[in-house]
């Protein structure tokens, strides 16, 4: 009769412990609260950017999010349109325009804007500005896959805005096979494409040198030459680590084929060469992702717009703000009327080389930059024989990542977790009851 309580005590507090490391396993992974910033690059997109601005200006989200425009000096009326677009609407506390006064190219605006206005933890939505989302419910989707702590970046689906389909060529999930063993560059297509989105601590590990050739940023296959790198990094080190990499199959992105700036038009062959030069280069080394968590969840957060609440769906107010927003290069430039809370920023938006003796020349390169045809003729001749090689790998790649039993696996780590836990605790009770009870059910029979 002494064993009962012995027993009854070992079986409560087992049963605590389990229920604490279950309790802790949840906190580590509960959702986190996302905040979003929509980056866009335009130049001469007159046509385009009023109805570029309205597709991320009706965005809801559970949270505020703020919008950057950076008009790479342009030579036509799109800072005028701009201006006048974003006041007439009255979102001046949402939509931040950088006029820039010096040509730099959509890599070096990225790079720049990045490291200077973004908090680490805030993730970042690309945006082209002669392109659209394609509904105010994106950044709410977006959130959806931002919920899981362990995602860092994510890529999607288009539409082409010339055919009105989307696409069924760059627009595929990224084989995991690939990612692990670092060959997702010599895949002969482009895959995480549109809408890409990222964590900004992500971005501002990738090495300056690794954007640039000949100590200039990439002028065309900018989004390889990012993509690639975060992507490496993200790379899982360990058999039971779970995905950093979602890629969201919805269509919530319009691509405007049309634009006679697009890179493929402006000069196709110098477009295959950059995107050649980014893919034959040294893979990244997968990172420790726990860098990666939130520093801290913004509870503290809030703006200086009033925020009104229905169904869980924040719409931002009119609210007083300063008497321009629309700046240029040589303006300091500061967060302080926008998010209150973050940091000031006051430096301006170049860097230091940008403000001394900087020689950065128009995308469309001269004739005396140009890679010589002959190079890039041989380059094609070398990939396009790569490229059934490579075709064969991606399909095969493709077969293995498409298996039931690793989807469910990376789908559900935590409740494995928890009940591989909760399945140890109970054999291991069971084990200490029968050693108990073994010598009292000997005197029995």
């Amino acid at each position: 009769m002494a064993k009962k309580p012995l027993v009854l005590s070992c079986i409560a507090f087992l049963w605590c412990a389990s229920l604490s490391s279950h309790t802790k396993i949840l906190k580590r992974d509960e959702p986190v609260t996302t905040e979003f910033v929509i980056l866009i690059t335009t130049y001469n997109s007159e046509r385009y950017c009023e109805s570029n601005l309205a597709s991320v200006i009706c965005q809801q989200s559970s949270r505020p999010y703020q919008v950057i425009v950076i008009n790479d000096c342009s030579t036509d009326r799109t800072a005028e349109l701009l201006n006048a677009y974003v006041r007439n609407n009255r979102v001046e506390h949402l939509v931040t325009i950088i006029h820039k006064t010096k040509r730099s190219g959509c890599l070096k605006n990225i790079y720049s804007a990045i490291h200077k206005y973004i908090d680490d933890y805030k993730v970042v939505v690309s945006v082209d500005g002669d392109d659209e989302l394609l509904c105010d419910k994106v950044l709410l989707r977006l959130e959806q896959e931002y919920k899981d702590p362990h995602i860092h970046l994510t890529h999607g689906t288009f539409l082409w805005s010339s055919s009105g389909k989307r696409d069924r060529i760059h627009s595929k999930k990224l084989s995991k096979r690939a990612i692990r063993k670092g060959t997702l560059r010599k895949q002969s297509i482009f895959q995480a494409s549109h809408l890409k989105t990222f964590k900004a601590g992500l971005f501002k590990r990738i090495k300056k040198k690794d954007l640039m050739l000949n100590e200039k940023f990439f002028p065309m296959a900018t989004d390889a030459a990012f993509m690639y790198p975060m992507i490496e990094m993200l790379a899982p080190t360990k058999p039971l680590e779970p995905n950093h990499i979602a890629f969201i199959p919805e269509v919530l992105y319009k691509y405007n084929s049309e634009n006679p700036l697009n890179e493929f038009r402006v000069d196709f062959k110098q477009q295959q060469y950059f995107y050649h030069y980014i893919s034959r280069q040294n893979p990244y080394k997968p990172i420790d992702t726990a860098v990666l968590q939130n520093p801290r969840t913004p509870d503290n957060y809030h703006s200086s717009a009033t925020f009104t609440s229905k169904k869980n769906i924040h719409r931002s107010k009119k609210v007083d703000h300063t008497p321009t927003q629309f700046l240029h290069e040589e303006d300091a430039y500061s967060f302080k009327d926008h998010l209150v809370g973050d940091p000031v920023i006051e430096s301006e938006f170049f860097e230091e080389s940008e403000k001394t003796n900087d020689t950065t020349k128009d995308l469309v390169l001269t004739e005396s930059e140009k890679i010589p045809q002959s190079v890039v003729g041989a380059l094609l001749q070398r990939s396009d024989a790569q490229d059934s090689v490579d075709t064969m790998i991606f399909k095969n790649n493709k077969k293995e990542d498409n298996q039931k039993t690793l989807e469910s696996f990376d789908n559900n780590t935590v409740s494995e977790k928890s009940k591989s836990l909760y399945a140890k605790t109970v054999n291991y009770l069971l084990g200490i009851i029968n050693y108990l009870y073994k010598p009292h059910h000997k005197d029995l029979l």
